[in-house]
């Protein structure tokens, strides 16, 4: 409305569609950036098993947060965030629980190979990787009964 500027939106939806569901939005100070994702976060989230992430700085999309029934984890230097990557919780699909240890299994493995890489310079190698998705899936057998 104030730049008249075009805007295409594509939810995903038939062709032309997206290989993924990442957004970027930008333009000028009082353009309707923040209004036009949120509008979009609470339209996913309600009508598709979609969810969002924001690293939000200023705490812009807090009450957002809250009113769709998430969580807000509030983290400053030097304290507990409660973030636990390890951690194994279940995905809703089709309004049924599961475990999806597969992608957990490539979660970790991903962690581990970017703290090899980023503190001893270098990659794991195929045995490592073997050795640590044979040590996770061993790890969360007793999840797979889950109900």
């Amino acid at each position: 409305m104030y730049t008249n500027a075009p805007v295409y939106i594509n939810t995903f939806i038939g062709p032309p569609s997206l290989p993924n569901p990442h957004v970027f939005i930008c333009g000028t100070s009082g353009g309707g950036k923040s209004v036009a994702l949120k509008t979009l976060t609470a339209r996913n989230i309600v009508t598709s098993d979609c969810g969002a992430f924001f690293i939000d700085v200023e705490g812009e999309y807090t009450d957002l947060t809250r009113m769709l029934g998430g969580r807000v984890i509030k983290i400053k230097q030097g304290e507990s965030t409660g973030i636990n990557p390890f951690e194994l919780e279940p995905d809703t699909k089709g309004g049924k629980q599961f475990l999806n240890i597969l992608d957990k299994v490539a979660e970790i493995r991903a962690l581990l190979a970017t703290i090899c890489r980023n503190y001893q310079g270098r990659t794991l190698n195929g045995t490592e990787n073997t050795e640590i998705e044979i040590i996770v899936n061993q790890l969360y057998a007793e999840k797979r009964n889950y109900k």
